[in-house]
């Protein structure tokens, strides 16, 4: 989903899954995530799955959502619920949901990565997502970048979100605590992935 189609216009065709390694050299680079975590655009969880396959296991309970939900049960004991978009922006939480959580973890659709950035950081102690390392050039986001940095996980193989070959561009994590205001962050260069791990699904 990180594909720069808006979340509205993406229909059953438009699917565009992490691949399970980005997650796991992600995990691999932190220290390990617990508590209420959210997933708000979780297509057909794979980004959920790859954390409840990491081992060690985390210690995350998942709350999942999106705009369309073919399949309720995107990953083992987690129900994915809608969420919806208007013109007043992104709503994550259902009713009877959590409000606030731990942090949110998830591969927005790019011309929306601002406001889910916005209303992620609004509910969630960290907020982490998986965009284009071009996402942090421009005017566009000077506003936000000059008082909200966030450590950047750079994935130094780039992923195939389709499975025809890979993006055209690179990608990374990048990670907000909403506990500090900064005009820098880190950067890291996550490990390498072989082709086989790129190959296998969870």
């Amino acid at each position: 989903m990180s594909r720069a189609k808006p979340m509205s216009e993406r229909s059953e065709r438009e699917a565009y899954y992490t691949p399970p390694w980005c997650v796991r050299r992600l995990l691999e680079a932190m220290p390990p995530l617990e508590g209420d975590w959210l997933e708000p655009a979780c297509g057909d969880g794979a980004i959920i799955r790859a954390c409840q396959s990491f081992s060690p296991p985390s210690k995350m309970k998942w709350y999942a959502s999106d705009i369309h939900v073919a399949n309720p049960e995107v990953a083992p004991g987690v129900q994915a619920q809608k969420c919806g978009i208007s013109q007043l922006g992104v709503t994550f939480r259902p009713d009877g949901w959590p409000t606030h959580f731990a942090g949110l973890i998830t591969n927005p659709p790019y011309t929306m990565a601002d406001k889910f950035l916005r209303v992620g950081q609004a509910i969630a102690d960290h907020v982490i997502l998986l965009l284009r390392v071009n996402w942090l050039e421009g005017a566009a986001r000077a506003d936000i970048l000059s008082h909200n940095m966030p450590d950047v996980y750079v994935l130094p193989n780039r992923p195939s979100f389709t499975g025809r070959g890979t993006d055209a561009t690179a990608y990374a994590w990048m990670h907000w605590s909403t506990h500090r205001s900064r005009r820098e962050g880190s950067i890291e260069r996550l490990n390498l992935t072989t082709v086989s791990e790129r190959k296998m699904t969870c």
